[in-house]
């Protein structure tokens, strides 16, 4: 029955992916042989005795098996972290791309200090990476990203502005021109009224 546990922790330990010691099972063995030695000699309380012991130390086994398989699944779930945290640093990178991309396809000059908010929380977020805080790492990635919505919304403001400040220089040019054809035509009516008498 022992045997049989042995062999049920060896497999569950091969499904888990966790690779035990070579020697972890000596002492249970040993224990093991010494139950049947005891046994053979017809010392069946030494027998019963060294049996508890086996079994204290295959729940010893257990026991690493258990905090090796906690181990494994903690490391698993850090590596997923990890890579969600880099998926967003390259989002965040990348959108900031588009952005500075759109605006100069529409003309738009972004001022550098647009971008402080979203460096900041970049390199905030490389940081966090870099100590292994995968967690605080994703938080200001996404902060960085959504920051750089205020980045557009500032560009495009930006835009509209340059926008309005070119239809209102259109107009006083055209104001303007307007205002100098009526003085020509004034002018000439006038030489023409002076040339007339």
């Amino acid at each position: 029955e022992v045997k049989e546990e042995k062999q049920e922790m060896i497999d569950a330990a091969a499904e888990e992916g966790v690779e035990l010691p070579a020697n972890i099972f000596a002492e249970f063995d040993s224990l093991l042989a010494e139950v049947k030695s005891a046994f053979v000699a017809g010392n069946f309380v030494e027998a019963k005795n060294l049996t508890k012991r086996a079994e204290k130390s295959l729940d010893q086994i257990k026991k690493v098996i258990e905090d090796e398989e906690e181990k494994s699944d903690d490391e698993e779930k850090e590596d997923e972290q990890s890579e969600e945290v880099q998926k967003q640093i390259e989002e965040a990178e990348k959108k900031r791309r588009e952005v500075e991309a759109e605006m100069r396809k529409e003309g738009v000059q972004i001022p550098a200090l647009s971008f402080e908010t979203f460096n900041r929380l970049l390199a905030q977020t490389k940081e966090l990476f870099a100590k292994g805080d995968y967690v605080g790492a994703e938080r200001f990635a996404k902060q960085a990203k959504a920051s750089l919505e205020d980045v557009k919304k500032g560009a495009e403001r930006l835009r509209e502005t340059q926008k309005q400040e070119n239809e209102q220089v259109k107009k006083d040019e055209e104001l303007k021109s307007e205002q100098e054809k009526r003085l020509e035509e004034e002018a000439k009516e006038r030489v023409d009224e002076a040339v007339g008498r």
